[in-house]
Protein backbone atom coordinates (compact mmCIF):
# COMPACT_ATOMS: atom_id res chain seq x y z
CA UNK A 1 0.00 0.00 0.00
CA UNK A 2 1.42 3.39 -0.96
CA UNK A 3 0.31 6.72 0.44
CA UNK A 4 1.12 10.20 -0.83
CA UNK A 5 -0.07 13.63 0.35
CA UNK A 6 -0.52 16.53 -2.03
CA UNK A 7 1.77 19.48 -1.97
CA UNK A 8 1.51 21.74 1.05
CA UNK A 9 -0.15 24.49 -1.00
CA UNK A 10 -3.14 22.30 -1.80
CA UNK A 11 -3.64 19.93 1.15
CA UNK A 12 -7.00 18.49 0.06
CA UNK A 13 -6.21 15.38 -2.00
CA UNK A 14 -4.69 12.07 -1.03
CA UNK A 15 -3.86 9.18 -3.30
CA UNK A 16 -3.46 5.49 -2.43
CA UNK A 17 -2.31 2.69 -4.73
CA UNK A 18 -2.76 -1.00 -4.04
CA UNK A 19 -0.29 -2.64 -6.40
CA UNK A 20 2.31 -5.36 -6.80
CA UNK A 21 5.87 -4.29 -6.06
CA UNK A 22 7.32 -7.09 -8.19
CA UNK A 23 6.21 -7.62 -11.79
CA UNK A 24 7.21 -10.39 -14.16
CA UNK A 25 6.51 -11.80 -17.60
CA UNK A 26 4.19 -14.49 -16.20
CA UNK A 27 1.86 -11.80 -14.84
CA UNK A 28 1.67 -10.10 -18.23
CA UNK A 29 0.97 -13.38 -20.05
CA UNK A 30 -1.82 -14.31 -17.63
CA UNK A 31 -3.56 -10.92 -17.48
CA UNK A 32 -2.82 -10.27 -13.81
CA UNK A 33 -3.56 -6.60 -13.05
CA UNK A 34 -0.55 -5.05 -11.33
CA UNK A 35 -2.67 -2.23 -9.86
CA UNK A 36 -5.61 -3.72 -8.05
CA UNK A 37 -7.08 -0.48 -6.75
CA UNK A 38 -6.60 3.30 -6.78
CA UNK A 39 -8.25 5.41 -4.11
CA UNK A 40 -8.56 9.18 -4.48
CA UNK A 41 -9.62 10.88 -1.22
CA UNK A 42 -10.96 14.39 -0.85
CA UNK A 43 -9.65 15.57 2.50
CA UNK A 44 -10.94 19.10 2.01
CA UNK A 45 -14.17 20.83 2.99
CA UNK A 46 -15.48 21.45 -0.54
CA UNK A 47 -16.35 19.10 -3.42
CA UNK A 48 -13.55 18.06 -5.73
CA UNK A 49 -14.72 18.23 -9.36
CA UNK A 50 -13.34 17.69 -12.84
CA UNK A 51 -10.15 15.85 -11.90
CA UNK A 52 -8.14 13.32 -13.86
CA UNK A 53 -6.02 10.42 -12.60
CA UNK A 54 -2.91 9.63 -14.61
CA UNK A 55 -0.51 6.70 -14.50
CA UNK A 56 2.86 6.33 -16.20
CA UNK A 57 5.96 4.24 -15.61
CA UNK A 58 9.73 4.44 -15.81
CA UNK A 59 10.97 2.60 -17.80
CA UNK A 60 7.89 2.42 -20.02
CA UNK A 61 6.26 -0.73 -18.67
CA UNK A 62 2.84 0.31 -20.01
CA UNK A 63 1.44 3.16 -22.13
CA UNK A 64 0.34 6.23 -20.18
CA UNK A 65 -3.12 5.72 -18.69
CA UNK A 66 -5.69 8.32 -17.73
CA UNK A 67 -9.28 8.43 -16.46
CA UNK A 68 -11.66 11.22 -15.44
CA UNK A 69 -13.40 11.50 -12.07
CA UNK A 70 -16.41 13.79 -12.21
CA UNK A 71 -16.74 14.67 -8.52
CA UNK A 72 -15.74 13.58 -5.02
CA UNK A 73 -17.72 14.88 -2.03
CA UNK A 74 -15.90 16.42 0.96
CA UNK A 75 -14.39 13.61 3.02
CA UNK A 76 -15.29 11.10 0.29
CA UNK A 77 -13.23 8.49 -1.51
CA UNK A 78 -13.39 7.50 -5.17
CA UNK A 79 -12.17 3.97 -5.90
CA UNK A 80 -10.88 2.66 -9.22
CA UNK A 81 -9.82 -0.89 -9.93
CA UNK A 82 -8.58 -3.17 -11.13
CA UNK A 83 -6.78 -0.97 -13.65
CA UNK A 84 -6.42 -2.46 -17.13
CA UNK A 85 -2.80 -1.59 -17.93
CA UNK A 86 -1.35 -3.12 -21.09
CA UNK A 87 2.05 -4.33 -19.91
CA UNK A 88 4.84 -4.50 -22.46
CA UNK A 89 5.47 -8.14 -23.35
CA UNK A 90 8.67 -7.22 -25.23
CA UNK A 91 10.11 -5.40 -22.23
CA UNK A 92 9.33 -8.12 -19.68
CA UNK A 93 10.32 -11.00 -21.94
CA UNK A 94 13.64 -9.35 -22.74
CA UNK A 95 14.77 -8.93 -19.14
CA UNK A 96 17.56 -11.24 -18.03
CA UNK A 97 18.06 -9.53 -14.65
CA UNK A 98 15.94 -7.52 -12.23
CA UNK A 99 15.38 -3.90 -13.18
CA UNK A 100 14.24 -1.24 -10.71
CA UNK A 101 11.53 1.06 -11.92
CA UNK A 102 8.76 3.33 -10.81
CA UNK A 103 5.03 3.84 -11.32
CA UNK A 104 4.08 7.52 -11.31
CA UNK A 105 0.55 8.45 -10.23
CA UNK A 106 -0.84 11.97 -10.47
CA UNK A 107 -4.16 13.73 -9.83
CA UNK A 108 -4.64 16.83 -11.99
CA UNK A 109 -7.34 19.45 -12.47
CA UNK A 110 -6.98 21.40 -15.68
CA UNK A 111 -3.27 22.15 -15.89
CA UNK A 112 -2.81 22.06 -12.11
CA UNK A 113 -1.24 19.04 -10.41
CA UNK A 114 -3.03 18.31 -7.13
CA UNK A 115 -1.21 15.19 -6.00
CA UNK A 116 1.76 13.12 -7.14
CA UNK A 117 3.20 9.86 -6.01
CA UNK A 118 6.05 7.63 -7.20
CA UNK A 119 5.68 3.92 -6.40
CA UNK A 120 8.95 1.92 -6.65
CA UNK A 121 8.68 -1.43 -8.40
CA UNK A 122 10.98 -4.22 -9.49
CA UNK A 123 10.61 -5.86 -12.88
CA UNK A 124 11.86 -9.43 -12.65
CA UNK A 125 13.79 -11.40 -15.21
CA UNK A 126 11.59 -13.27 -17.70
CA UNK A 127 12.33 -16.59 -15.98
CA UNK A 128 12.04 -15.34 -12.38
CA UNK A 129 9.20 -16.54 -10.15
CA UNK A 130 8.21 -14.22 -7.32
CA UNK A 131 7.57 -16.84 -4.61
CA UNK A 132 4.83 -18.14 -2.32
CA UNK A 133 4.69 -14.96 -0.25
CA UNK A 134 3.45 -12.86 -3.16
CA UNK A 135 -0.17 -12.26 -4.15
CA UNK A 136 -0.39 -15.13 -6.64
CA UNK A 137 1.93 -18.08 -5.84
CA UNK A 138 0.11 -20.29 -8.35
CA UNK A 139 1.85 -18.38 -11.14
CA UNK A 140 4.52 -21.05 -10.68
CA UNK A 141 2.41 -23.07 -13.13
CA UNK A 142 3.41 -20.61 -15.87
CA UNK A 143 6.99 -21.91 -15.63
CA UNK A 144 5.88 -25.52 -16.18
CA UNK A 145 6.40 -25.81 -19.93
CA UNK A 146 4.99 -29.13 -21.21
CA UNK A 147 5.39 -28.14 -24.89
CA UNK A 148 9.07 -27.22 -24.67
CA UNK A 149 11.22 -29.13 -27.22
CA UNK A 150 13.61 -30.22 -24.45
CA UNK A 151 10.70 -31.88 -22.63
CA UNK A 152 9.91 -33.88 -25.75
CA UNK A 153 13.50 -35.13 -25.81
CA UNK A 154 13.24 -36.36 -22.24
CA UNK A 155 9.89 -38.02 -22.92
CA UNK A 156 11.35 -39.78 -25.93
CA UNK A 157 13.80 -41.52 -23.60
CA UNK A 158 11.02 -42.15 -21.08
CA UNK A 159 9.02 -43.93 -23.79
CA UNK A 160 12.06 -46.10 -24.59
CA UNK A 161 12.41 -47.03 -20.91
CA UNK A 162 8.72 -47.95 -20.74
CA UNK A 163 8.97 -50.08 -23.86
CA UNK A 164 11.98 -52.00 -22.51
CA UNK A 165 10.63 -52.51 -18.99
CA UNK A 166 6.84 -52.74 -19.33
CA UNK A 167 6.31 -53.91 -22.92
CA UNK A 168 4.46 -50.70 -23.87
CA UNK A 169 6.13 -47.42 -24.76
CA UNK A 170 2.86 -45.46 -24.67
CA UNK A 171 2.77 -42.27 -22.57
CA UNK A 172 -0.97 -42.66 -22.26
CA UNK A 173 -1.71 -40.62 -19.14
CA UNK A 174 -4.95 -41.81 -17.54
CA UNK A 175 -6.34 -43.58 -20.60
CA UNK A 176 -5.77 -47.02 -19.10
CA UNK A 177 -7.37 -45.90 -15.79
CA UNK A 178 -4.59 -47.77 -14.05
CA UNK A 179 -2.75 -46.23 -11.08
CA UNK A 180 -0.02 -48.80 -11.72
CA UNK A 181 0.56 -47.33 -15.17
CA UNK A 182 0.78 -43.84 -13.68
CA UNK A 183 3.56 -45.09 -11.41
CA UNK A 184 5.37 -46.59 -14.39
CA UNK A 185 5.16 -43.34 -16.38
CA UNK A 186 6.43 -41.33 -13.39
CA UNK A 187 9.32 -43.77 -12.97
CA UNK A 188 10.16 -43.50 -16.66
CA UNK A 189 10.29 -39.70 -16.38
CA UNK A 190 12.54 -40.02 -13.31
CA UNK A 191 14.91 -42.38 -15.15
CA UNK A 192 15.03 -40.19 -18.29
CA UNK A 193 15.92 -37.10 -16.26
CA UNK A 194 18.46 -39.12 -14.30
CA UNK A 195 20.13 -40.15 -17.59
CA UNK A 196 20.99 -36.52 -18.32
CA UNK A 197 23.72 -36.42 -15.72
CA UNK A 198 22.41 -33.21 -14.17
CA UNK A 199 24.33 -31.87 -11.18
CA UNK A 200 22.56 -30.36 -8.18
CA UNK A 201 23.22 -26.79 -7.07
CA UNK A 202 21.86 -25.07 -3.96
CA UNK A 203 18.89 -22.70 -4.33
CA UNK A 204 19.03 -19.18 -2.84
CA UNK A 205 18.02 -18.84 0.80
CA UNK A 206 14.26 -18.63 1.45
CA UNK A 207 13.53 -19.12 -2.25
CA UNK A 208 10.12 -20.64 -1.47
CA UNK A 209 8.97 -17.30 -0.04
CA UNK A 210 10.87 -14.71 -2.07
CA UNK A 211 11.15 -16.61 -5.35
CA UNK A 212 14.08 -17.38 -7.61
CA UNK A 213 15.11 -17.64 -11.23
CA UNK A 214 13.91 -20.93 -12.68
CA UNK A 215 16.13 -22.64 -15.21
CA UNK A 216 13.93 -23.57 -18.14
CA UNK A 217 14.29 -27.06 -19.68
CA UNK A 218 16.75 -26.13 -22.44
CA UNK A 219 19.04 -24.33 -20.01
CA UNK A 220 19.06 -27.32 -17.63
CA UNK A 221 20.05 -29.70 -20.41
CA UNK A 222 22.66 -27.29 -21.70
CA UNK A 223 24.37 -26.47 -18.38
CA UNK A 224 23.61 -29.79 -16.59
CA UNK A 225 22.92 -27.74 -13.42
CA UNK A 226 19.63 -27.45 -11.51
CA UNK A 227 18.22 -26.51 -8.12
CA UNK A 228 15.48 -28.52 -6.44
CA UNK A 229 12.84 -26.14 -7.86
CA UNK A 230 14.34 -26.33 -11.36
CA UNK A 231 14.13 -30.12 -11.23
CA UNK A 232 10.60 -30.14 -9.78
CA UNK A 233 9.32 -27.79 -12.48
CA UNK A 234 11.08 -29.81 -15.21
CA UNK A 235 9.61 -33.08 -13.92
CA UNK A 236 6.16 -31.48 -13.65
CA UNK A 237 6.40 -30.37 -17.30
CA UNK A 238 7.32 -33.92 -18.36
CA UNK A 239 4.49 -35.43 -16.33
CA UNK A 240 1.98 -32.94 -17.73
CA UNK A 241 3.08 -33.60 -21.31
CA UNK A 242 2.74 -37.33 -20.61
CA UNK A 243 -0.94 -36.72 -19.76
CA UNK A 244 -0.70 -36.69 -15.95
CA UNK A 245 -1.76 -34.04 -13.42
CA UNK A 246 1.39 -32.90 -11.59
CA UNK A 247 1.91 -31.01 -8.33
CA UNK A 248 4.89 -29.10 -7.02
CA UNK A 249 5.23 -29.47 -3.25
CA UNK A 250 7.12 -26.94 -1.13
CA UNK A 251 8.63 -27.49 2.28
CA UNK A 252 10.96 -25.08 4.01
CA UNK A 253 13.97 -24.59 1.75
CA UNK A 254 13.04 -27.38 -0.66
CA UNK A 255 10.69 -28.43 -3.47
CA UNK A 256 9.77 -31.77 -5.05
CA UNK A 257 7.13 -33.10 -7.39
CA UNK A 258 4.07 -35.35 -7.36
CA UNK A 259 1.30 -36.57 -9.65
CA UNK A 260 -2.30 -37.67 -9.22
CA UNK A 261 -2.80 -41.37 -9.91
CA UNK A 262 -6.29 -40.68 -11.28
CA UNK A 263 -7.72 -37.85 -13.35
CA UNK A 264 -8.29 -35.51 -10.40
CA UNK A 265 -7.03 -32.29 -8.84
CA UNK A 266 -7.44 -30.26 -5.66
CA UNK A 267 -10.31 -27.76 -5.32
CA UNK A 268 -7.84 -24.87 -5.11
CA UNK A 269 -4.71 -23.96 -7.08
CA UNK A 270 -2.56 -23.86 -3.96
CA UNK A 271 -3.17 -25.61 -0.65
CA UNK A 272 -1.34 -25.27 2.65
CA UNK A 273 -3.28 -28.12 4.25
CA UNK A 274 -0.67 -30.80 4.87
CA UNK A 275 -3.21 -33.33 6.14
CA UNK A 276 -5.14 -33.10 2.88
CA UNK A 277 -2.00 -33.79 0.86
CA UNK A 278 -0.69 -36.49 3.16
CA UNK A 279 -4.00 -38.34 3.19
CA UNK A 280 -4.06 -38.48 -0.61
CA UNK A 281 -0.50 -39.80 -0.64
CA UNK A 282 -1.28 -42.46 1.97
CA UNK A 283 -4.26 -43.62 -0.09
CA UNK A 284 -2.04 -43.80 -3.21
CA UNK A 285 -4.18 -41.14 -4.86
CA UNK A 286 -1.08 -38.94 -5.22
CA UNK A 287 2.40 -40.25 -6.01
CA UNK A 288 5.25 -38.02 -4.80
CA UNK A 289 8.96 -38.45 -5.51
CA UNK A 290 12.18 -36.62 -4.67
CA UNK A 291 13.49 -35.12 -7.91
CA UNK A 292 16.93 -34.18 -6.55
CA UNK A 293 17.76 -37.90 -6.32
CA UNK A 294 18.07 -37.86 -10.12
CA UNK A 295 21.38 -36.04 -9.55
CA UNK A 296 22.95 -38.03 -6.71
CA UNK A 297 25.70 -40.55 -7.55
CA UNK A 298 25.47 -43.49 -7.55
CA UNK A 299 22.08 -43.49 -9.32
CA UNK A 300 19.15 -43.92 -6.94
CA UNK A 301 16.17 -46.05 -7.80
CA UNK A 302 12.64 -44.63 -8.05
CA UNK A 303 11.37 -46.39 -4.91
CA UNK A 304 14.03 -44.57 -2.89
CA UNK A 305 12.89 -41.25 -4.36
CA UNK A 306 9.26 -42.00 -3.45
CA UNK A 307 10.19 -42.92 0.12
CA UNK A 308 12.27 -39.74 0.49
CA UNK A 309 9.37 -37.54 -0.66
CA UNK A 310 6.97 -39.23 1.75
CA UNK A 311 9.37 -38.54 4.60
CA UNK A 312 9.26 -34.83 3.74
CA UNK A 313 5.48 -34.88 4.32
CA UNK A 314 6.00 -36.12 7.87
CA UNK A 315 7.27 -32.73 9.07
CA UNK A 316 4.27 -30.49 9.75
CA UNK A 317 6.41 -27.50 10.69
CA UNK A 318 8.37 -27.57 7.42
CA UNK A 319 5.41 -27.92 5.02
CA UNK A 320 4.68 -24.76 3.03
CA UNK A 321 2.30 -25.44 0.15
CA UNK A 322 1.37 -27.67 -2.77
CA UNK A 323 0.70 -26.11 -6.17
CA UNK A 324 -1.70 -28.19 -8.28
CA UNK A 325 -0.67 -27.54 -11.88
CA UNK A 326 -3.81 -28.98 -13.47
CA UNK A 327 -6.01 -26.90 -11.19
CA UNK A 328 -3.98 -23.84 -12.20
CA UNK A 329 -4.65 -24.64 -15.84
CA UNK A 330 -8.37 -24.63 -15.08
CA UNK A 331 -7.91 -21.07 -13.84
CA UNK A 332 -6.31 -20.15 -17.18
CA UNK A 333 -2.73 -19.91 -15.94
CA UNK A 334 -0.96 -20.73 -19.17
CA UNK A 335 2.64 -21.85 -19.76
CA UNK A 336 5.04 -19.13 -20.82
CA UNK A 337 5.84 -19.04 -24.55
CA UNK A 338 8.97 -21.01 -25.31
CA UNK A 339 12.15 -18.98 -25.32
CA UNK A 340 15.24 -21.08 -25.87
CA UNK A 341 18.40 -19.60 -24.41
CA UNK A 342 20.72 -21.83 -26.37
CA UNK A 343 21.04 -25.06 -28.31
CA UNK A 344 19.52 -27.63 -25.98
CA UNK A 345 19.76 -30.58 -28.33
CA UNK A 346 20.28 -33.82 -26.47
CA UNK A 347 23.80 -35.22 -26.39
CA UNK A 348 24.41 -38.82 -27.47
CA UNK A 349 25.89 -39.83 -24.10
CA UNK A 350 22.56 -39.34 -22.39
CA UNK A 351 21.08 -42.36 -24.14
CA UNK A 352 23.90 -44.63 -23.05
CA UNK A 353 23.34 -43.68 -19.44
CA UNK A 354 19.64 -44.61 -19.59
CA UNK A 355 19.12 -47.88 -17.73
CA UNK A 356 16.59 -49.84 -19.79
CA UNK A 357 16.67 -52.91 -17.60
CA UNK A 358 15.41 -51.68 -14.26
CA UNK A 359 12.91 -52.96 -11.72
CA UNK A 360 9.47 -51.43 -12.30
CA UNK A 361 8.03 -49.53 -9.36
CA UNK A 362 4.85 -51.10 -7.95
CA UNK A 363 2.17 -48.65 -6.88
CA UNK A 364 -0.58 -49.98 -4.61
CA UNK A 365 -4.14 -49.98 -5.83
CA UNK A 366 -6.09 -46.81 -5.12
CA UNK A 367 -9.44 -48.52 -5.42
CA UNK A 368 -11.73 -47.53 -2.61
CA UNK A 369 -14.97 -49.22 -1.66
CA UNK A 370 -17.99 -47.37 -2.94
CA UNK A 371 -20.65 -46.49 -0.44
CA UNK A 372 -23.87 -48.43 -0.88
CA UNK A 373 -26.81 -46.18 -1.61
CA UNK A 374 -30.18 -46.95 -0.13
CA UNK A 375 -32.99 -46.92 -2.73
CA UNK A 376 -35.19 -43.81 -2.69
CA UNK A 377 -38.72 -44.37 -1.33
CA UNK A 378 -41.12 -41.79 -2.84
CA UNK A 379 -44.27 -43.13 -1.11
CA UNK A 380 -45.46 -39.85 0.37
CA UNK A 381 -43.60 -37.35 -1.76
CA UNK A 382 -46.49 -36.47 -4.11
CA UNK A 383 -48.96 -36.18 -1.22
CA UNK A 384 -46.60 -33.88 0.64
CA UNK A 385 -46.22 -31.63 -2.40
CA UNK A 386 -50.01 -31.46 -2.80
CA UNK A 387 -50.50 -30.57 0.85
CA UNK A 388 -47.89 -27.82 0.64
CA UNK A 389 -49.31 -26.43 -2.60
CA UNK A 390 -52.75 -26.15 -1.03
CA UNK A 391 -51.28 -23.31 0.98
CA UNK A 392 -51.30 -20.54 -1.63
CA UNK A 393 -50.15 -17.80 0.73
CA UNK A 394 -46.75 -16.17 0.57
CA UNK A 395 -45.73 -18.23 3.59
CA UNK A 396 -45.38 -21.20 1.25
CA UNK A 397 -41.70 -21.50 0.25
CA UNK A 398 -42.70 -23.32 -2.93
CA UNK A 399 -44.39 -20.12 -4.05
CA UNK A 400 -42.33 -17.44 -2.32
CA UNK A 401 -38.80 -18.70 -1.83
CA UNK A 402 -36.38 -16.64 0.25
CA UNK A 403 -32.76 -17.43 0.95
CA UNK A 404 -32.05 -18.15 4.62
CA UNK A 405 -29.25 -19.70 6.65
CA UNK A 406 -30.84 -23.10 5.97
CA UNK A 407 -30.27 -22.78 2.21
CA UNK A 408 -27.10 -22.96 0.13
CA UNK A 409 -26.95 -21.11 -3.23
CA UNK A 410 -25.02 -23.20 -5.75
CA UNK A 411 -23.10 -21.98 -8.81
CA UNK A 412 -23.83 -24.52 -11.52
CA UNK A 413 -23.08 -23.91 -15.22
CA UNK A 414 -25.39 -26.67 -16.51
CA UNK A 415 -28.54 -27.61 -14.59
CA UNK A 416 -29.55 -30.37 -16.98
CA UNK A 417 -26.23 -32.18 -16.57
CA UNK A 418 -26.48 -31.86 -12.80
CA UNK A 419 -29.93 -33.46 -12.80
CA UNK A 420 -28.74 -36.30 -15.05
CA UNK A 421 -25.62 -36.90 -12.98
CA UNK A 422 -27.56 -37.11 -9.73
CA UNK A 423 -30.06 -39.49 -11.35
CA UNK A 424 -27.11 -41.68 -12.37
CA UNK A 425 -26.06 -41.95 -8.72
CA UNK A 426 -23.06 -39.62 -8.82
CA UNK A 427 -21.96 -37.65 -5.76
CA UNK A 428 -20.85 -34.02 -5.77
CA UNK A 429 -18.65 -32.34 -3.20
CA UNK A 430 -19.86 -28.91 -2.07
CA UNK A 431 -17.09 -26.32 -1.84
CA UNK A 432 -16.89 -22.62 -1.11
CA UNK A 433 -16.90 -19.79 -3.63
CA UNK A 434 -13.81 -19.80 -5.92
CA UNK A 435 -11.29 -17.36 -4.51
CA UNK A 436 -8.96 -16.59 -7.40
CA UNK A 437 -11.36 -14.25 -9.20
CA UNK A 438 -13.07 -12.79 -6.11
CA UNK A 439 -13.21 -8.97 -5.72
CA UNK A 440 -10.07 -7.64 -4.09
CA UNK A 441 -7.85 -10.54 -5.20
CA UNK A 442 -4.95 -10.37 -7.62
CA UNK A 443 -6.92 -11.57 -10.65
CA UNK A 444 -9.98 -10.07 -12.36
CA UNK A 445 -12.61 -12.16 -14.14
CA UNK A 446 -13.89 -9.07 -15.95
CA UNK A 447 -10.42 -8.17 -17.19
CA UNK A 448 -9.88 -11.78 -18.32
CA UNK A 449 -13.18 -11.67 -20.23
CA UNK A 450 -12.25 -8.41 -21.94
CA UNK A 451 -8.83 -9.77 -22.92
CA UNK A 452 -9.81 -13.29 -24.02
CA UNK A 453 -13.54 -13.13 -24.78
CA UNK A 454 -14.46 -16.05 -22.52
CA UNK A 455 -15.92 -16.12 -19.03
CA UNK A 456 -13.21 -17.48 -16.77
CA UNK A 457 -15.63 -18.15 -13.88
CA UNK A 458 -18.08 -20.12 -16.04
CA UNK A 459 -15.24 -22.15 -17.50
CA UNK A 460 -13.88 -22.84 -14.02
CA UNK A 461 -17.31 -23.90 -12.72
CA UNK A 462 -17.78 -26.22 -15.70
CA UNK A 463 -14.37 -27.79 -15.12
CA UNK A 464 -15.12 -28.23 -11.42
CA UNK A 465 -18.47 -29.83 -12.31
CA UNK A 466 -16.65 -32.38 -14.46
CA UNK A 467 -14.54 -33.18 -11.37
CA UNK A 468 -17.77 -33.75 -9.40
CA UNK A 469 -17.44 -30.57 -7.38
CA UNK A 470 -20.10 -27.88 -7.00
CA UNK A 471 -19.22 -24.40 -5.83
CA UNK A 472 -21.49 -22.48 -3.47
CA UNK A 473 -21.82 -18.71 -3.66
CA UNK A 474 -20.66 -18.44 -0.05
CA UNK A 475 -17.35 -17.96 1.75
CA UNK A 476 -15.91 -21.04 3.43
CA UNK A 477 -17.03 -20.21 7.00
CA UNK A 478 -20.64 -19.45 6.05
CA UNK A 479 -20.81 -22.55 3.85
CA UNK A 480 -19.55 -24.89 6.57
CA UNK A 481 -21.99 -23.44 9.09
CA UNK A 482 -24.98 -23.77 6.76
CA UNK A 483 -24.11 -27.27 5.56
CA UNK A 484 -23.66 -28.48 9.12
CA UNK A 485 -27.10 -27.14 10.04
CA UNK A 486 -28.72 -28.68 6.95
CA UNK A 487 -26.99 -32.01 7.55
CA UNK A 488 -28.23 -32.20 11.14
CA UNK A 489 -31.77 -31.06 10.31
CA UNK A 490 -32.11 -33.57 7.47
CA UNK A 491 -30.84 -36.41 9.66
CA UNK A 492 -33.25 -35.46 12.46
CA UNK A 493 -36.19 -35.31 10.04
CA UNK A 494 -35.35 -38.76 8.69
CA UNK A 495 -34.98 -40.28 12.15
CA UNK A 496 -38.14 -38.74 13.56
CA UNK A 497 -40.44 -38.70 10.53
CA UNK A 498 -39.01 -41.43 8.32
CA UNK A 499 -38.98 -39.14 5.28
CA UNK A 500 -36.44 -36.81 3.76
CA UNK A 501 -37.13 -33.08 3.91
CA UNK A 502 -34.14 -32.01 1.83
CA UNK A 503 -34.46 -30.96 -1.80
CA UNK A 504 -32.34 -29.42 -4.51
CA UNK A 505 -34.16 -26.68 -6.43
CA UNK A 506 -33.24 -26.41 -10.11
CA UNK A 507 -34.31 -23.14 -11.65
CA UNK A 508 -36.60 -20.47 -10.28
CA UNK A 509 -39.61 -18.70 -11.74
CA UNK A 510 -39.62 -14.94 -11.09
CA UNK A 511 -43.16 -13.57 -10.67
CA UNK A 512 -45.05 -10.51 -9.42
CA UNK A 513 -48.37 -10.46 -7.57
CA UNK A 514 -49.84 -7.72 -9.81
CA UNK A 515 -48.86 -5.91 -12.99
CA UNK A 516 -47.87 -2.85 -10.94
CA UNK A 517 -46.02 -4.74 -8.20
CA UNK A 518 -42.30 -4.00 -7.80
CA UNK A 519 -41.66 -6.90 -5.39
CA UNK A 520 -39.99 -9.73 -7.30
CA UNK A 521 -40.74 -13.17 -5.91
CA UNK A 522 -39.22 -16.56 -6.72
CA UNK A 523 -40.74 -20.03 -6.99
CA UNK A 524 -38.63 -23.17 -7.52
CA UNK A 525 -39.39 -24.94 -10.78
CA UNK A 526 -37.90 -28.43 -10.24
CA UNK A 527 -37.31 -30.10 -6.88
CA UNK A 528 -35.03 -33.11 -6.58
CA UNK A 529 -34.79 -35.06 -3.30
CA UNK A 530 -31.16 -35.29 -2.22
CA UNK A 531 -29.07 -36.47 0.68
CA UNK A 532 -26.19 -34.68 2.34
CA UNK A 533 -23.35 -37.00 3.32
CA UNK A 534 -20.07 -36.45 5.12
CA UNK A 535 -17.50 -39.25 4.82
CA UNK A 536 -14.89 -37.38 6.88
CA UNK A 537 -14.32 -33.96 8.39
CA UNK A 538 -11.48 -33.21 5.95
CA UNK A 539 -13.48 -34.18 2.86
CA UNK A 540 -16.48 -32.03 3.85
CA UNK A 541 -20.03 -32.50 2.61
CA UNK A 542 -21.37 -34.18 -0.52
CA UNK A 543 -24.83 -34.40 -2.06
CA UNK A 544 -26.34 -37.34 -3.88
CA UNK A 545 -29.79 -38.53 -4.82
Amino acid sequence: MALSDMAASQPVVRLELDCDRTINFAMQQNDVPIIRQIRVMNAGASPLEGIRVRLSSEPELFPAWETTVSAIAPGGTYTLGPVDLRLSANLLMGLTERVSGCIHAEVVRGTESLCRHAEPIEMLAFDEWNGLARSLPELLAAYVLPNHPAVEEILSDAAKWLGSNTGSSSLSGYQTRSPKRVGEIAQAVFKAIQARGIRYCNPPASFESTGQKIRLPDRILESRLATCLDLAVLAAACLEQAGLHPLVVFIQGHAFVGAWTSEDCFPDCATDDLLRVRKRVELNEILVFETTLTTAPPPNDFATAVAAAKRHLGDEQAFQSAIDIHRCRKSRIRPLPTRRTGDAAIDTTALTRLDTNDAVFELGSTASPTSEKQPETPATRLDRWKRKLLNLTLHNKLINFKETKSTVPLLCPTLGSLEDSLADGLEFQILHRPEEFAPGTARSAELHRLRTGDDAIDQLLLSEFESRRLRADLPVQDLNSRLTGIYRSARTAMEEGGASALYLALGFLAWYETDSSEQRRLAPIILIPVEVQRHSVQEGYRICQ
